[in-house]
């Protein structure tokens, strides 16, 4: 019986199986890199990829000993430091945990790295076909969505952006919400919406303005049926979902005090989408090369700034309103489209790389009217609402070009359904992404011996921050300092003027005995460093020892005469 129901579910569901088998195939094929170095090798091209599997540690860590994932003891030693404003993505991390346990770190980020872009596909796939009754439209719609440009370049590190495909589920169940009214679709909603926080802040904001963006063109197409009672109950039990949900997190954010105390992130005006840049391929293309004369003049970096548009998505997206599809001209995605991409552009206009300080844009409103927006630091990354926008009035232009073409064959194949292939096979082309990197993580030789030696102490490591992360993943020491997203002030004002942290960076010089009293004040007992940083010349003097060495690193101890209490 039970056989027979799974059977009967296969058949009935065997299109969506075969749409995300599809997308997970065309994952493993754009990494191939990743899905050949698995257990060894990490998708993307490392830096805050790094941090990202730190993150992943962290989590499983703080969950396994019954600590709060939002603050860790492990960085900035001795106060430990606040994780409510880190790109912590905890969905992901709660992913990753049966992959850890299996198949180890590398591997568990990896898969869910290959998973999320099967499923952000996949989900795209089925808000378009849901919103335009087309299967090859909606197949293209997902496949613009997941490997966009956006998508793609932010993969190379952040896995907060890997994860989009709560953003499209969204924006389904609200879309069913309209249609049936049902209190299950406000609930989906509301756990969608929850999920997407989970993921990243950028991401539940962008969603949220175009499901307003959508609300209001319902709202002018419904009329008085838009204050129905059952969907306004539906709204109000979703909404409390979330806000029990995720919104514990959000008020967490918003009434903490440290929000007040956090360092400045990236400058706003300088990580801003240039205008050309939606329009030129950019580096993560594999047409990249061939425009490097124009996008390495933009402002912000080769990841942030890949904000290319697609020009046969733009087409396709302006015959949506010259052959618009049965339920009319998707206006709605239209305004998401222009309001993504006003929204990227940031404070003041970039044009070719300058920056035109004279020509004030709507962000430079916001940030004004919602100082909030500025712990952002980076409007370029509103860009993905426009691209979202964009992949479902393509998925409108395909639909409305299918119902006019003749039902006829081409050689075996409905004419229709050629044009679509076709059309699709053009997206792919314009889209055409370099491969996705894989980078190597080498786990140090000394790991064992320092973590068992430097039980109850912590480190201070002077290399690369990223790098760093990933080492105190092998040895579980605390560690001084260590790169988080939004620093409060009051550790990095420790930080910089500590005597002791002063001297080991290179900056001052302190005399022996100084050197061993303040470090066993702070239970800091070794030093990690790559060969020939500054700082390591003046070890000797200070009466440090040199332990370890390997090929790039060094370590080196702090003689503490007495241990502490707890050490083994």
């Amino acid at each position: 019986m039970a056989l027979s129901r799974v059977k009967n579910w296969v058949d009935s569901h065997r299109e969506e199986l075969c749409v995300l088998l599809a997308f997970l195939a065309l994952s493993c094929l754009h990494g191939y890199r990743v899905v050949a170095n698995l257990g060894s090798h990490l998708a993307g091209h490392g830096g805050d990829g790094f941090q990202n599997v730190w993150n992943m540690w962290w989590f499983r860590e703080a969950l396994f000993s019954g600590q709060n994932p939002y603050f860790t003891p492990m960085l900035h030693h001795p106060h430990g430091v606040t994780l409510l404003y880190q790109t912590l993505n905890p969905f992901n991390c709660a992913l990753a945990l049966p992959f850890m346990g299996l198949f180890g770190q590398p591997a568990a980020y990896n898969i869910v790295f290959l998973l999320s872009f099967a499923a952000s596909g996949f989900c795209m796939y089925l808000l378009a076909r849901r919103s335009f009754g087309n299967t090859i439209a909606a197949f293209a719609a997902g496949y613009a969505f997941t490997f966009s440009h956006f998508h793609l370049a932010h993969a190379q590190g952040h896995m907060q952006f890997v994860g989009l495909e709560w953003v499209p589920l969204s924006l389904l169940f609200f879309e069913r919400l309209l249609e049936s009214r049902r209190l299950a679709d406000g609930l989906l909603l509301g756990l969608s919406l929850a999920m997407t926080a989970f993921c990243d802040i950028y991401l539940l904001i962008s969603t949220l303005v175009l499901l307003l963006i959508r609300a209001v063109a319902a709202a002018v197409a419904l009329r008085k049926k838009a204050l129905d009672r059952k969907l306004l109950l539906s709204l109000a039990a979703g909404a409390l979902l979330f806000l029990s949900t995720a919104g514990i997190l959000l008020f967490a954010m918003l009434l903490s005090p440290t929000r007040a105390e956090l360092m400045p992130a990236h400058d706003g005006r300088f990580w801003s989408a240039d205008l050309q840049g939606f329009f030129v391929p950019g580096w993560i293309s594999a047409y990249g090369e061939a425009f490097a004369s124009i996008t390495h003049r933009f402002t912000g970096n080769s990841a942030e700034c890949s904000t290319y548009l697609g020009w046969t998505i733009l087409a396709l997206a302006t015959l949506a309103f010259a052959f618009p599809p049965q339920r009319g001209r998707p206006w709605a995605w239209l305004a998401g489209l222009l309001a993504g991409m006003v929204l990227a552009l940031g404070p003041v206009l970039h044009w070719g790389g300058v920056i035109h300080d004279s020509v004030s844009l709507p962000f430079g409103w916001l940030e004004r009217l919602l100082p909030g927006l500025k712990l952002s630091g980076a409007p370029v990354r509103w860009h993905f609402i426009a691209m979202t926008a964009s992949c479902l009035l393509l998925a409108a232009g395909m639909a409305g070009i299918w119902q006019r073409f003749p039902e006829r064959r081409l050689w075996r194949l409905p004419l229709r359904s050629a044009v679509g292939i076709l059309l699709t096979l053009a997206v792919a082309v314009d889209l055409l992404p370099r491969v996705i990197e894989a980078r190597e993580i080498v786990p140090p030789e000394f790991n064992e011996e320092l973590r068992r030696e430097g039980a109850g102490y912590a480190v201070m490591d002077l290399g690369d921050g990223n790098d760093a992360l990933v080492r105190q993943t092998f040895h579980g020491l605390p560690m001084v300092g260590g790169y988080v997203s939004r620093l409060p002030r009051k550790q990095y004002e420790f930080e910089r003027r500590t005597p002791l942290l002063r001297a080991l960076r290179g900056e001052a010089l302190l005399p022996k005995e100084q050197i061993v009293a303040e470090a066993r004040e702070l239970r800091l007992r070794f030093v990690i460093a790559y060969h020939g940083h500054p700082a390591i010349r003046n070890f000797p003097g200070l009466g440090l020892r040199l332990r370890f060495t390997e090929p790039w690193l060094e370590v080196w101890e702090i003689p503490l005469k007495e241990p502490p209490e707890d050490a083994p």
